[in-house]
């Protein structure tokens, strides 16, 4: 059996630290702790419920850089989002 960790990429509040350092710290602690896979949301899913009540956007990382700045930090993990919205992306960009 295998067992992947959702990165922090959509919260209201990182406390003392800023969103880079909290989603490089969740996936080394994935790592450490043996995880299979860590994985990333696009902008349709919130995991906050204080931002669905209220109804903010707040701040969303994109997945796929997102992932891209892990891979030397966590060569051992998979990586993936768990949505990805293609037509969000400008292909001729």
């Amino acid at each position: 059996m295998q067992f992947g960790a959702h990165l922090p990429t959509y919260w209201d509040d990182y406390g003392t630290s800023n969103v880079r350092i909290a989603v490089e710290e969740a996936a080394k602690a994935a790592d450490a702790l043996g995880y299979d896979s860590v994985w990333a949301n696009d902008e349709v899913i919130s995991t906050s419920a204080s931002l669905a009540k209220s109804g903010a956007t707040g701040l969303i990382i994109e997945p796929l850089i997102t992932l891209a700045t892990l891979v030397h930090l966590v060569p051992r993990l998979k990586l993936g989002t768990s949505v990805l919205i293609l037509s969000q992306r400008n292909v001729m960009l």
